[in-house]
């Protein structure tokens, strides 16, 4: 041990970052050679957020990276296919028509 530290210090993966912000429905995307790291919806795919300028995943603390997925998961606007259905989110049950009736405008 020096100065109370350990010698061996846990490496900054993107599978420990990816753990650590599972919570928020995020991944951590990118990699060293394009310079920034960025985090991405698990559901959808799509970019959340801005993207983190940093060349080296071990430039930033562990509560670091924490913090920007949670300020970029506020950012995230509602999704409309969010996997509810139309009765859970409006409280009633989609309305039914017979099938002689088009629907009305």
């Amino acid at each position: 041990m020096r100065n109370g530290k350990s010698a061996i210090s846990m490496a900054m993966t993107k599978q420990r970052i990816n753990r650590a912000i599972k919570h928020l429905n995020l991944e951590i995307q990118g990699n060293r050679r394009d310079g920034y790291f960025y985090f991405t919806d698990l559901t959808t795919g799509a970019q959340v957020g801005e993207s983190i300028m940093v060349c080296y995943l071990n430039q930033q603390p562990l509560e670091r990276w924490v913090q920007d997925a949670t300020s970029a998961n506020a950012t995230r606007e509602p999704s409309k296919d969010d996997g509810k259905c139309w009765e859970d989110v409006m409280g009633f049950p989609l309305p039914t028509y017979p099938d002689d009736q088009s629907f009305p405008l």
